[in-house]
């Protein structure tokens, strides 16, 4: 090869060299988005939320995939709260509380793709479905009410 060749590919590999270590420098200490999890506030008749006041706990609600996986969800008392870690690629579940009601949830989520090359896109719900009708969103955006008769 001529010193002509030579010339123009050591500055070429030294930029791929200097940009790849730059990219890593810019994603350190980057805060990246994650998934949005489920959260279920359950309310009675009268709209009360019924977790946290001894009527509801950990061990009566049980959610269920239809390919018969069960997740795991934690009971959040002090925010009155049962949430769930959704799987992504898959909306749909069936809730039993108390092992008398159980309640088919469909869960629509939005993908949001990132605006940093650092991060990954992450997933957003944009509303809940039970009984045929929308779930009422929580004021602070974070859950829904599902009403337990």
């Amino acid at each position: 090869m001529s010193s002509a060749g030579t010339r123009y590919i050591a500055p070429l590999l030294l930029s791929l060299l200097l940009g790849s270590t730059s990219c890593e420098k810019n994603c350190a200490g980057m805060y990246c988005a994650e998934d949005q999890n489920l959260e279920l506030v359950f309310i009675d008749a009268q709209d009360q939320v019924i977790i946290g006041k001894e009527i509801l706990d950990q061990k009566g609600i049980h959610l269920i995939s239809p390919s018969n996986d069960t997740i795991s969800g934690a009971v959040d008392t002090k925010k009155g709260t049962f949430n769930v870690q959704t799987q992504r690629d898959l909306g749909l579940y069936t809730i039993s509380i108390q092992n008398s009601a159980n309640v088919d949830l469909i869960v629509y989520q939005n993908y949001v793709a990132s605006e940093f090359e650092c991060c990954p896109g992450f997933w957003r719900i944009d509303s809940v479905y039970a009984r045929g009708q929308s779930l009422a969103p929580v004021p602070d955006g974070e859950g829904f009410y599902l009403k337990i008769d």
